[in-house]
């Protein structure tokens, strides 16, 4: 008891001296302000009943993480990935534009076959020039050895982590259902986040729905799942690892529709057409288009716009957790989308058939029809920071639009 006694005597003196260096912190570093308040007050919990965890517990905020902002970004060489990428590199968050910005370390996440990736980085970053680090790491998220070899390195400083990894393809999900839960849950991966208190803005999708609702209804955040693909099955199940233990973490879910905008901006022109680069190709080949497979396209620049103010919300310990629909204000058909390519260019539209999708024989991977969304809950909520993009906007930003300039929200 004398030992215990002693110990939560020298671990009072240097929890006032933490308490001291706080009060003198610069409220520019607002992050590290708030890890100190979150620590001091597990501190204090813990100091009443258990004193020699709380020794323990201090120890541990010896290696604390530094005020220095760290974001884990998976999935960093896919379309969304390299977007949002791009966009903390060349436009800082506006919590860390401070008279004397603490800067920002991204640990970009990738894996697959992308070898040029981390060059491709690397030049990013040096043409940016701007207070921010961008360490690349090639983690397959499948791999328990290889995720576990990145958190014991790096888990511990990681504030926010943005999950836009997964198999995306219905198709490849519904082929390798296996394989698709092991990407698109990766447990390990999650598991160790958790246990360090990282938060995850984690990308869902509107496959979560089953498109039976009324005609004309869209879909809201409280209406019932009932996935009737296996990709949509992987995000439901991600939402309730995600959201599990009353979300205590915090964590956000993003039910994104179809994501569209130019191609992606770090690896070159060629990389991740989009749907509406697919049907560009279409002008001199008849092509049937579905008029009853409804979605909410959203812009590629308001998907990463609402990540940005996110992470700023988390980065000052916001609590904001739960599940949000993200998708434009327009519902529109496939034929919509098409046509409004072919408007754009000038294509005549002889080539466009319209068909519907439900008078078509059963497709071996099944996909809902009309899952439009309501999301008026994340319009309200960033309703100050993001204009959102209509059809017609997306389109002419898709084809004139620099992949490069989407960025600057709050």
């Amino acid at each position: 008891m004398r030992i215990i006694t002693s110990s939560w005597r020298n671990l009072y003196k240097r929890y006032i001296q933490v308490k001291a260096l706080d009060s003198t912190r610069s409220s520019s570093h607002l992050r590290g302000n708030s890890r100190s308040t979150r620590a001091r007050k597990e501190l204090e919990s813990t100091s009443e009943n258990r004193p020699g965890d709380a020794l323990l517990l201090l120890h541990s905020r010896e290696k604390m993480k530094s005020s220095i902002p760290h974001i884990v970004l998976t999935g960093s060489s896919g379309f969304l990935g390299q977007y949002v990428l791009h966009s903390l590199v060349h436009y800082p968050l506006s919590i860390l534009q401070q008279p004397k910005p603490p800067g920002l370390v991204i640990h970009a996440l990738y894996g697959g076959k992308v070898e040029e990736f981390p060059q491709a980085v690397q030049a990013m970053v040096q043409e940016a020039s701007n207070n921010v680090q961008v360490q690349v790491h090639k983690v397959d998220l499948t791999n328990d050895t290889d995720v576990q070899t990145w958190l014991d390195q790096f888990g511990s400083k990681v504030d926010v982590c943005i999950h836009t990894a997964a198999i995306s393809n219905p198709g490849a999900c519904q082929a390798d259902p296996e394989k698709a839960r092991a990407l698109n849950i990766p447990k390990t991966f999650l598991k160790g986040l958790a246990q360090h208190k990282v938060t995850v803005i984690g990308l869902s999708t509107d496959h979560v729905y089953d498109g039976t609702q009324k005609a004309g209804q869209a879909y809201k955040e409280t209406d019932q799942v009932n996935p009737i693909n296996m990709y949509g099955q992987t995000k439901v199940e991600l939402e309730e690892f995600l959201l599990n233990d009353n979300n205590s973490n915090n964590n956000i879910l993003l039910r994104s529709s179809i994501i569209s905008g130019p191609k992606a901006p770090i690896l070159g022109e060629e990389a991740h057409a989009t749907f509406l680069h697919f049907c560009q190709t279409r002008e001199n080949q008849e092509t049937t288009f579905y008029t009853d497979e409804i979605r909410s396209i959203v812009a590629v620049d308001n998907v990463v716009q609402v990540v940005r103010w996110f992470s700023s919300q988390l980065l000052q310990e916001q609590k904001i957790g739960g599940v949000y629909n993200m998708g434009g204000p327009d519902r529109v058909s496939r034929y919509d989308m098409a046509q409004a390519v072919f408007e754009y260019f000038g294509y005549t539209q002889d080539k466009l058939i319209a068909t519907e999708k439900s008078s078509m024989p059963p497709q071996a991977v099944q996909s809902p029809l009309d899952i439009a969304m309501n999301s008026s809950k994340l319009y309200e909520l960033t309703k100050d920071s993001i204009n959102w993009k209509g059809v017609k906007d997306i389109v002419k930003w898709t084809f004139e639009g620099d992949a490069t300039c989407s960025a600057a929200t709050k």
